[in-house]
């Protein structure tokens, strides 16, 4: 049996203490003008310190990134924040230290699974001591979850490893680091007579028993 923890198992491990972010327009209106703005004539948030609420929003060059790049800031806008978008230079993708200091927020594509989440710890921020290496772009930083980190990364029993994803889950979940947004599906299609594909978890590979496949 694989040791990679199921998608149930996480829920399952998580749901009784997991923090709901329902989408709620008054409640953004209602905490902005506890914190001192108000709507100007053009619609955009305001403070008499702050000035103006404004961002910018990036993406790498894709057709798929682009387009979420336009619904994303069509929605800010709407709820009164000023966006400005742009994209990403292709000739910079591979550039650690242009990925890592981007201004304001951005949109990209990341693989799944625990390692992954693991990943997220203070040891994979992009800095220049480790040459700009690691997938914490956004620079988060928590005791805990680096402790779960390190744990996870050097256990093998699964009970365990399903206990410390939840519990990093839930960090992660209470602190939002990154706002994941959907999943990207993979269909693989086969002939009806195939027998042995099967849904895996995330990161994992559709063929890892293709010993046992076989056609009928």
């Amino acid at each position: 049996m694989p040791l990679i923890p199921t998608t149930v198992d996480y829920y399952a491990a998580i749901e009784p203490a997991a923090t709901r972010y329902p989408f709620d327009p008054n409640q953004v209106q209602a905490l902005l003008s506890q914190a001192g703005y108000a709507r100007g004539s053009d619609g955009v948030w305001a403070s008499p310190s702050a000035g103006r609420l404004a961002f910018g929003l990036t993406t790498t060059s894709s057709s798929q990134n682009e387009s979420e790049l336009s619904i994303l800031g069509a929605g800010w806008r709407q709820a009164g924040f000023e966006v400005n978008e742009s994209i990403f230079p292709v000739a910079q993708t591979q550039d650690g230290q242009a990925r890592a200091t981007f201004p304001g927020l951005f949109t990209f594509s990341t693989p799944l699974g625990e390692d992954t989440l693991a990943s997220l710890n203070t040891n994979g921020i992009p800095r220049p001591d480790n040459r700009w290496v690691g997938n914490n772009r956004g620079g988060w930083s928590n005791a805990d979850f680096d402790r779960l980190s390190e744990t996870f990364s050097t256990t093998l029993d699964r009970d365990q490893r399903v206990q410390q994803i939840a519990h990093m889950v839930r960090i992660f979940n209470a602190e939002i680091p990154a706002l994941p947004l959907y999943f990207n599906p993979i269909p693989v299609a086969h002939v009806s007579a195939l027998r042995g594909p099967q849904n895996v978890a995330p990161a994992s590979a559709m063929a890892w028993n293709v010993y046992q496949w076989e056609l009928q």
